[in-house]
């Protein structure tokens, strides 16, 4: 199994420290968001093979940051 960069999105520190910890036992390169603006910024700045997104959170929710990512970075080309 290879090593992933991969970003957490989640409201609560806990979860995205639970998260970070978990997936940096097995060896991935992880970087933490607090909300969907954040991990938007993130997002344009460096690159990232996954991430682990909460659908409930404030002002931006776990669907819509989603959507965003994809407008992004389309998975199939047009």
């Amino acid at each position: 199994m290879g090593s992933y960069r991969v970003l957490i999105v989640d409201d609560e520190e806990m979860v995205r420290g639970l998260v970070r910890s978990l997936l940096s036992k097995y060896g991935h390169s992880c970087e933490t968001a607090k909300d969907g603006a954040e991990a938007l910024e993130k997002v344009k700045k460096n690159a990232f093979d996954g991430a682990v997104i909460d659908i409930v959170m404030p002002l931006m929710d776990g669907i819509t940051l989603t959507k965003e990512l994809i407008n992004l970075y389309p998975i199939f080309p047009s």
